[in-house]
């Protein structure tokens, strides 16, 4: 998969997701803090700037999917729908870093609210294949002490991490799973991590009117050798998470670990965040 990151917070978890041989990974951004694969573009004085002055990039993609991670609130963001208009493929998922409310200016908020609303609309008119949201402030509370000097290491080691197991574990072959047919409408998404021991979820965004879930467990092979009672407890969970209006499914993967691990995987066909009033101001 190519994975490129526009941005600083795209381009941290890019760079990170660069120990994965699975991912041939790019970094776009003004500054280049020591990436592996980096494209530099000229510092532009606002959003609409960076999509007016834009230059191809001419990055050499491979045939495989692509995934473009960054984050609406920095100006850099002007240039998202050229990057999309130059890659130009039906296979492009986007990975969309939601920044905390508190730490965003009047002029980031209004960006992130444009870029976000736009990606989401791209995704709906077949334009992208998917946009997966994930709020910072959501990953933030599943970390604890976190250094200030090294903030953003955790934070995007969570991100990446989890997006590497899921598509990880999607690609793999299950020893046990029930179906579950995603509508194809269903193009907006979100992760969930659930702690094995008592099955408490936390959601990495609140995902609106969610119409399907998948969930992957990751089980070590002598805790399956173990436990006869796997299949009746990851059944009972996927039924207490599905409702009349969006099913659920479930895979039980056998990992070397030795701890167990659990990620869900949400979809949804709703428009998140819309607000009226967002191209007033």
């Amino acid at each position: 998969m190519n994975i490129i990151g526009l941005g600083s917070s795209g381009c941290r978890i890019s760079q990170y997701l660069k120990r994965y041989d699975a991912y041939k990974t790019y970094q776009v951004d003004t500054k280049n803090d020591g990436y592996s694969n980096f494209f530099k573009v000229k510092k532009q004085k606002d959003h609409e700037a960076y999509e007016r002055q834009y230059t191809k990039l001419n990055m050499k993609l491979s045939s495989d999917e692509t995934m473009l991670i960054l984050s609406g609130a920095g100006k850099i963001s002007g240039m998202v729908l050229r990057i999309l208009q130059e890659i130009d493929r039906g296979d492009v998922r986007v990975l969309y870093i939601k920044p905390r409310d508190a730490d965003m200016s009047k002029a980031q908020k209004t960006r992130h609210k444009i870029v976000n609303q736009v990606l989401q609309q791209y995704c709906r008119s077949n334009r992208l294949k998917e946009v997966t949201i994930i709020d910072n402030s959501k990953v933030e509370e599943l970390i604890s002490d976190i250094s200030l000097d090294d903030y953003w290491t955790p934070i995007n080691q969570m991100i990446g991490d989890t997006f590497h197991m899921i598509d990880f574990l999607k690609s793999s072959e299950a020893l046990l799973k029930s179906s579950n047919e995603i509508p194809k409408t269903a193009v907006i998404s979100t992760f969930s991590l659930v702690d094995f021991k008592n099955l408490d979820e936390k959601h990495l965004y609140d995902l609106a009117y969610p119409r399907a879930k998948s969930y992957y467990f990751a089980l070590g092979a002598q805790f399956i050798k173990e436990n006869k009672s796997i299949l009746t407890d990851v059944r009972q969970f996927s039924s207490s998470r599905q409702t009349e209006k969006c099913d659920c499914s479930y895979e039980i993967h056998q990992t070397e670990y030795e701890q167990n691990y659990v990620y869900g995987y949400h979809y949804a066909s709703f428009i998140q965040d819309q607000e009226e009033k967002l191209f007033t101001d």
